[in-house]
């Protein structure tokens, strides 16, 4: 729905999708992500391990401030692009193929990144990093503050009685992150989509 405005609402978008390619459809550019969200996700949270480390010096990493964490997070989040940015561009450009005018087309991943780096080389694999960027580290710093922040008020909850966080805890912890992370970055996350799907028309951006 990021990259396509013909679609009237979320039913519609899937009943069309459903009804031009199939089950399948929803599946389209899945490859992509798969190949790097492993990768990806280690990046994330050993740079984050890192930052943590760098910014605490010699305080207890459980004494950190939430401050301190959103800061770490922050930094973390502008390593990420330089996974995510290439990633979801090959993304987008395959779910978008059979849209597009041009007489390039894409038979795979492969073939996607190997004919993207022919026609501009590394710069046009990175296409949309400013804006991956502008995405990824408030997402972060929002969702590794939004973590240390729920657990902390459990710990509080609980006071002298704290041994250890229960099951629910993380679970609500993780929860509630992963919907802070993306209250900051809707915004640029539309424009991303946008922008590496449509280059020509939104070159402006």
């Amino acid at each position: 729905m990021q990259t396509q405005t013909r679609y009237k609402g979320a039913i519609h978008c899937v009943k069309t999708i459903f009804k031009e390619d199939g089950f399948f459809g929803f599946y389209k550019g899945v490859r992509s992500p798969l190949t790097g969200i492993g990768f990806a996700n280690s990046l994330i949270f050993v740079a984050n391990g890192h930052f943590k480390h760098m910014i605490a010096g010699d305080t207890p990493e459980d004494q950190l401030s939430i401050k301190q964490h959103i800061a770490s997070g922050f930094l973390s989040g502008s390593v990420m692009p330089f996974v995510s940015a290439p990633m979801e561009h090959m993304k987008i450009k395959l779910q978008t193929n059979h849209l597009s005018n041009s007489p390039v087309k894409y038979k795979g991943l492969v073939d996607c990144t190997v004919k993207t780096l022919k026609t501009g080389g590394i710069r046009n694999l990175y296409h949309g990093y400013v804006i991956t960027l502008l995405r990824d580290a408030p997402s972060f710093a929002a969702y590794f503050g939004t973590y240390e922040l729920v657990k902390k008020g459990f710990k509080s909850l609980r006071k002298d009685n704290f041994k250890d966080y229960n099951k629910f805890e993380l679970f609500m912890a993780g929860g509630l992150a992963g919907i802070a992370c993306w209250l900051p970055c809707i915004p640029q996350d539309v424009i991303k989509s946008r922008r590496n799907s449509f280059k020509k028309l939104l070159s402006k951006y």
